[in-house]
């Protein structure tokens, strides 16, 4: 599965300012994540999405 992508959770959850608010960060935390969303954050975004985010499993990505 592809990782979860920053600018598909802003799209997902209706803007930068709505997804900050969402995860109780800024807007400039956002904007600072690289276009793959955090690990911490995954998980969380994927749930709030009812699973239409994609969950990225390390093992996808070649990882242990």
């Amino acid at each position: 599965m592809l990782p979860m992508r920053k600018s598909d959770a802003i799209k997902h959850f209706g803007g930068v300012n709505k997804l900050a608010e969402l995860l109780d960060l800024t807007r400039q935390a956002i904007w600072s994540w690289p276009e793959e969303v955090p690990d911490l954050y995954t998980y969380k975004l994927h749930h709030l999405s009812d699973g239409t985010l994609p969950l990225d499993e390390p093992a996808a990505r070649g990882q242990p």
